[in-house]
Order: C-alpha cells, then sequence, then structure tokens
C-alpha cells in the first residue's frame, strides 16, 4: 500500500505499508516502475515505533507494545503462490533400474 507521495526536484518520498516484507521487497518495486531507491527508513514494527530511536540503539517496550507484538497473528506459512523453480525435465523422471546400485538397506548379504 502507498500511502503518500512527496516530490522534491528529482527525488520522490514515498510512505510504503508492508503487512509482511520479504527480502528487498521495496527495492525490487520500485526497480520495476523505473525507480531507484536511495534510502529506506523502517519506522515501525508491528505496534512499535521507532521514530525517537537512534539507530543501532535499543529501549524496553512498554506494556501497550508487550501486548500489542503478543497477540499479533505471526504471518500464516503456506504454499507460494508463484515458484521460482523450473519444472523437472522428463531426463530427471525416467530411470533406469538396471544401471542403478542397491541403496544401502537393499543390498543382499555377502
Amino acid at each position: 500500500e502507498v500511502d503518500g507521495i512527496a516530490t522534491s526536484g528529482r527525488n520522490t518520498r514515498l510512505r510504503i505499508i508492508l503487512h509482511e516484507g520479504r527480502n528487498r521487497q521495496i527495492r525490487r518495486m520500485c526497480e520495476a516502475v523505473g525507480l531507484s531507491v536511495v534510502s529506506l527508513v523502517r519506522v515501525r514494527v508491528g505496534g512499535v515505533r521507532l521514530s525517537s530511536l537512534p539507530v543501532g540503539q535499543w529501549r524496553t517496550l512498554t506494556s501497550n507494545e508487550v501486548e500489542s507484538v503478543s497477540t499479533t497473528p505471526a504471518p500464516r506459512r503456506g504454499k507460494a503462490t508463484t515458484s521460482r523453480r523450473r519444472p523437472p525435465s522428463a531426463t530427471w523422471s525416467i530411470a533406469a533400474p538396471q544401471n542403478r546400485r542397491p541403496a544401502w538397506g537393499e543390498r543382499r548379504p555377502s
């Protein structure tokens, strides 16, 4: 979801909201529409705002933040809708049993 857009000269500032981010997802989405990403700023993780927290620092969560994090449902894990794997070629599915060595459990005692 793209929430706000601001343009200043040659730069465009976008506010993008992701519910489940993937590795480099924003960079890839911007690249797909011809935009190059100069910087990214994470402002919130779940119900925890990070605006006043300096880079590399940490703080104790408030009780409300702990509650919001613990009640947030985990992302659903299921089959991906698209797969990058190629289907196996026909040569992979044809086996030559006469040339195959028996597995360890299949070997006959000597």
